[in-house]
């Protein structure tokens, strides 16, 4: 499953359809200057809420709430109940108006099959954001299915431009460490501890 959220504890709609400030028929113009990756890893939500429960079977959207990473790293063990990505922030030219960027996951080669049967090479959303505030970008394997191993690619993009991207190795079965780690990336989450 996808999952857009903030890391506050409220739920927070995040889709394309939201207005923006200032009512019918403001336009606001409001330049993406950069983004920037906040986290990345392993994380868990203390809320979810599943909006595509009549489209079984297909990849769905939710929103999240109380997002906190557990593990600061890019190798994932391909496990049910697992949830990775990055938490992002854009920087725009005004910090009021918000921004639509597409969220983007291509997934490993020879994509992701579907109950089905069908393939998909890659999931795309469109996603209102507010300049200056953490995002959540991320997937979780809710169902067998979905665990698929091999690198997936997590990207923002926004007019046509690749904002941010962080690719993940996921991993059926790989060592872990006395703390629970994935033992490849103690060192990765020790040096990214200490910046």
């Amino acid at each position: 499953m996808t999952y857009v959220g903030r890391s506050s504890a409220s739920l927070c709609l995040l889709f394309a359809f939201m207005l923006a400030p200032g009512g019918a028929g403001a336009v606001v113009e409001n330049k993406v200057r950069a983004a920037q990756v906040v986290l990345y890893g392993t994380y868990e939500t203390l809320q979810r809420k599943d909006h595509q429960d009549a489209l079984a079977g297909s990849v769905s959207i939710d929103t999240v709430g109380g997002v906190y990473f557990t593990t600061v790293t890019d190798q994932i063990l391909a496990s049910p109940g697992v949830g990775f990505g990055l938490q992002f922030v854009i920087h725009a030219s005004s910090a009021d108006a918000p921004v639509v960027v597409e969220t983007v996951i291509r997934f490993p080669e020879g994509g992701l099959r579907l109950p089905d049967g069908s393939v998909r090479a890659l999931h795309v959303v469109p996603v209102t954001v507010v300049p200056g505030r953490a995002t959540l970008h991320g997937f979780r394997f809710d169902h067998g299915w979905e665990i698929t191993p091999g690198e997936w690619q997590f990207e923002i993009h926004h007019n046509n431009r690749t904002l941010v991207s962080r690719s993940f190795d996921v991993v059926r079965d790989a060592p872990i460490d006395e703390n629970g780690f994935l033992a490849k990336n103690v060192k990765k989450a020790e040096q990214a501890e200490r910046r």
